[in-house]
């Protein structure tokens, strides 16, 4: 009997929890979509007015070819350096010497 009853209290909270978590996420978007509403309504009644303009570009930043090859450079050391490091010749040389010495 307590078997049923857990099941029955684990649904109804869980059926609750989800209700409450839709109500809450319609509020939010329901929020969202009245200040966007909003927005277009200001931007209708002032549409004689001149709107200043927000840019939303980002800038990049251009280097030289001195620096792109600087870029490149680096990008082959780093390369070699992880490929040598893969070969795990430290630790076999390591062994060896360890090995040698017993």
């Amino acid at each position: 009997m307590a078997g049923i009853t857990h099941g029955v209290l684990t649904g109804v909270l869980v059926t609750s929890g989800l209700a409450y978590l839709t109500a809450r996420q319609f509020e939010n978007n329901a929020g969202t979509i009245k200040r966007e509403i909003g927005q277009c309504i200001d931007i209708a009644e002032h549409k004689q007015e001149a709107v200043p303009h927000v840019s939303n570009v980002r800038t990049y930043y251009s280097s030289s070819v001195v620096e792109g090859a600087k870029d490149l450079w680096n990008e082959e050391v780093i390369g070699a350096v992880n490929w040598w490091y893969g070969l795990k010749v430290g630790s076999r040389l390591m062994a060896a010497i360890s090995d040698a010495f017993k």
